[in-house]
């Protein structure tokens, strides 16, 4: 197991989806500003319709899931953290140059 993978263990499907409604009530800017991350390039959720910044999710997550901040400059995005997020059963996407490529 790598280091991400076991940083990312306390996180489940239930912490996700309140990151997803605190994003969706405080909305995107918002949201990314409180938990310092920026906006995503090529790496998303997708849940109801909607596109989520996968890495700011994440960072989320943990903090609902440990009560501890998980900053951008803690882990790095991409692939690690779009995996974590296929494993809890949540739809994901990655695109370079707005075509969908695989991350597993």
């Amino acid at each position: 197991m790598s280091k991400l993978s076991d940083l990312l263990e306390p996180i489940n499907a239930e912490h996700v989806k309140k990151a997803i409604e605190k994003f969706d009530g405080m909305g995107q800017k918002r949201f990314l500003k409180e938990h310092g991350f920026r906006k995503a390039k090529t790496c998303w959720l997708m849940s109801k319709g909607n596109k989520y910044d996968s890495k700011a999710i994440i960072g989320a997550a943990y903090r609902i899931a440990t009560s501890r901040p998980l900053r951008p400059k803690d882990f790095s995005g991409g692939d690690p953290v779009l995996k974590k997020l296929d494993e809890l059963g949540f739809e994901c996407r990655k695109e370079k140059d707005g075509k969908k490529v695989s991350f597993k």
